[in-house]
């Protein structure tokens, strides 16, 4: 399995954030995780990264411990995109991007024909000399992806990606890449989690889908159409929902009343 958590548990004093949490993701799968405000969906992020240790349970990615790796091997494994990423000095976009192959032992040919792969993908190769500092939110958004994606860009295997609310700040453009671009960098082998609150792209994108409660737990896990149903959704976030057809796919598409 490339990532694995059984009964994981995480507490900020008395406060439970987290409780028993339990699921697996298999070879070329998305996950999105999604939930209501304060569910915990930035804290499951942060446990399965290894960023956090739980409380109880344990977490697996690829067999290993990710709390437990050596910062050196995590740099080179996991890319992690925190809900909000500040940068107070004006780095051109090129040189935002490279930072992240800073962690690993490779030529400057090959870091730059990371960055200069990243940059196209992420639609930015025309503003790469750019001031950071004098773009728009959107496109500082980006950017940042971008820096975590050369962190693992150019390993086929073993690695994993933790993006926590990607699509804050993007256009309709540019969410409908990024999630293309997901979507692939998954089938590739990559592990790929996201949290999202939109659930048409969720139900259009992902492979898996975990949605947490009000309580942090865990209340349904599985593909799209199982998970994201009207009765689940009205549960969850107290929303009533129709299901129509989708030209896209198979799964339908979720209309809100």
């Amino acid at each position: 399995m490339n990532l694995q958590l059984s009964q994981v548990s995480y507490r900020i004093g008395e406060k439970c954030l987290l409780r028993d949490v339990s699921f697996q993701i298999g070879p070329g799968k998305l996950l999105v995780v999604l939930g209501p405000n304060g569910a915990g969906k930035s804290t499951l992020l942060h446990l399965a990264a290894g960023d956090y240790q739980p409380a109880e349970g344990e977490i697996r990615q690829f067999g290993h411990d990710p709390f437990n790796l050596p910062r050196s091997e995590r740099a080179t494994r996991i890319g992690v995109l925190p809900q909000s990423s500040r940068l107070d000095f004006p780095f051109k976009v090129r040189e935002v991007v490279h930072f992240g192959r800073s962690p690993f032992v490779t030529s400057q040919k090959e870091n730059k024909r990371v960055v200069a792969e990243v940059l196209l993908a992420m639609a930015l190769d025309r503003i790469a000399e750019r001031d950071y500092l004098t773009l728009s939110g959107g496109e500082k958004q980006r950017v940042q992806i971008a820096r975590v994606l050369a962190q693992i860009w150019s390993v086929s295997q073993g690695t994993c990606l933790f993006l926590d609310e990607p699509l804050t700040s993007l256009d309709l453009a540019h969410q409908l890449m990024l999630m293309r671009l997901l979507k692939t960098l998954a089938t590739g082998g990559h592990c790929i989690c996201v949290v999202l609150h939109d659930l048409n792209l969720a139900m259009r994108y992902g492979d898996l889908i975990a949605l947490l409660n009000g309580s942090g737990e865990l209340a349904e896990f599985g593909e799209p159409p199982a998970v994201l149903t009207p009765q689940v959704i009205k549960a969850i976030f107290g929303v009533k929902t129709t299901l129509q057809p989708s030209q896209f796919n198979d799964r339908p598409g979720l209309l809100f009343e």
